[in-house]
């Protein structure tokens, strides 16, 4: 029986890829105990105009099903489950929102509240915490939290909220996760809101 050369390749191929162990097997999760329970290794990002820090296990996953801009920002850390995103809604924008409200209200709780307002929307048993002002960000900014589940089977989620008004634009912030788990990943939330800048 004669041997057929053109094989070795696919063993050689199957071998690398099957036969060697990872070389990092640490968890994400275990990435931000091991780190005092903070996202670790923060890098500059810029989105349209604003900077800001986040943890280099954040990947981009140009998921938009959870924004409202088809434009926005996202990404996740795909062990955890946990999604980030930002969007922007300029001026005009923020104005024409700003109309649909009857009561008076400033363009920046307009883009908010109306955020808010379609989030529960979108949830089942959905309920939001008192809209208080950021003491972290450096620009006008308010902050919300809101749970609840995206179905009905679904696992119930946090959604950390931030309203930023930056060089008359204003900026959705999301940090999202598994309701359970997200707690201790606020003051991270409010990391991210210290470390805007223009």
């Amino acid at each position: 029986m004669k041997f057929n050369f053109k094989f070795i390749p696919l063993f050689v191929l199957t071998a690398v890829l099957y036969g060697c162990p990872p070389t990092n097997t640490q968890s994400d999760l275990s990435k931000i105990q091991d780190n005092n329970m903070d996202f670790p290794e923060l890098r500059e990002q810029f989105y349209k105009g604003i900077y800001f820090k986040l943890s280099n296990l954040f990947q981009d996953d140009y998921n938009t099903e959870y924004v409202i801009q088809d434009d926005a920002q996202t990404m996740s850390i795909y062990d955890m489950d946990v999604k980030f995103s930002i969007e922007v809604f300029s001026n005009e924008e923020a104005q024409l929102i700003q109309y649909t409200f009857e009561e008076e209200i400033d363009p920046l709780n307009a883009v908010h509240d109306n955020y808010v307002f379609k989030r529960l929307e979108t949830l089942e048993e959905g309920r939001a915490s008192i809209k208080k002002a950021s003491s972290s960000c450096k620009f006008p900014c308010v902050v919300q939290v809101i749970h609840g589940t995206s179905s009905i089977y679904g696992e119930a989620s946090s959604y950390f909220m931030a309203t930023v008004e930056a060089d008359n634009q204003y900026y959705v912030i999301h940090l999202i996760g598994v309701e359970k788990h997200m707690g201790y990943l606020f003051d991270d939330f409010e990391v991210i809101l210290a470390s805007l800048r223009l």
